[in-house]
């Protein structure tokens, strides 16, 4: 492999969100694939804290059972190959799970913009990552808050067109 930080730069086709966090970090480290590997294993295991939340959330009696889920998404074979290789994938989806935690937890306007930012900003880090910001949506509107469905939908889309559009 060619280094890097010379001509010819690596062309690649990950967003804005990933590869912002890995020259952030990079900037601390100087290690430029030690850097993208950190930032793909703290998502590991950001999302698995989120997973877990979330079920425990769902089913307060049960701890273990947000525990367990969490664990099944660290030990599952595309986590576990994936985890710590450079790939913006898991951070995508603590992103994601960050939005539908947040959702799940809040109440009233900081419901709406918290989940509605992570929600716009889960796509940015991994493009296929659209399961949260639709599933938030489509909650909204089969609980006929339609307001709020149209808040959180201009929010989405202003964050993630207007970070897009720069």
């Amino acid at each position: 492999f060619s280094p890097i930080d010379t001509q010819p730069y690596i062309v690649t086709n990950f967003p804005p969100v990933y590869l912002l966090l890995t020259g952030a970090v990079n900037t601390i480290f100087n290690a430029p694939f030690f850097s993208a590997r950190l930032v793909s294993a703290v998502g590991t295991t950001v999302a698995a804290i989120f997973i877990a939340l979330i079920v425990k959330k769902s089913s307060p009696a049960e701890t273990q059972v947000g525990v367990l889920a969490g664990l099944i998404y660290l030990l599952s074979p595309y986590v576990t190959s994936s985890g710590a290789t450079a790939s913006p994938d898991n951070l995508g989806m603590a992103i994601s799970m960050g939005a539908i935690y947040w959702f799940l937890t809040r109440e009233g306007k900081t419901k709406i913009v918290g989940a509605a930012f992570f929600a716009a900003v889960a796509p940015l880090a991994k493009q296929s990552l659209l399961g949260a910001p639709v599933g938030i949506f489509l909650a909204l509107l089969w609980k006929r808050k339609l307001k709020q469905a149209a808040i959180f939908a201009s929010i989405v889309g202003i964050v993630g067109f207007g970070t897009l559009s720069m």
